[in-house]
């Protein structure tokens, strides 16, 4: 980890790259489903307010290197939860 800019920012593209993913997904699909990319967007939007409050107050006594790894650890396999979400829009 670079800097907490960096890890906000690369938070941010993540987030708007599964926005956007999930939005063109629902217009390609021959059947649309607005209610479940609305669902998709809003889980989207609050992970992306999660982390980046998280980033910017670490937990107490807890040494920074090891929260920041197990924080991107959990980004990670949330946003992998999101695209096994969009990848079944259909």
């Amino acid at each position: 980890m670079a800097n907490k800019k960096e890890l906000k920012s690369t938070i941010n593209n993540v987030c708007s790259e599964l926005i956007s993913e999930a939005i063109a997904t629902n217009l390609y699909a021959g059947k649309q489903d607005f209610e479940n990319v609305e669902a998709i967007i809003t889980a989207v939007l609050k992970i992306r307010n999660d982390y980046v409050m998280r980033i910017s107050h670490p937990e107490p006594g807890m040494p920074q290197k090891d929260y920041y790894k197990h924080l991107i650890t959990q980004f990670n396999t949330q946003a992998s939860e999101i695209i096994d979400q969009i990848l079944n829009i259909n």
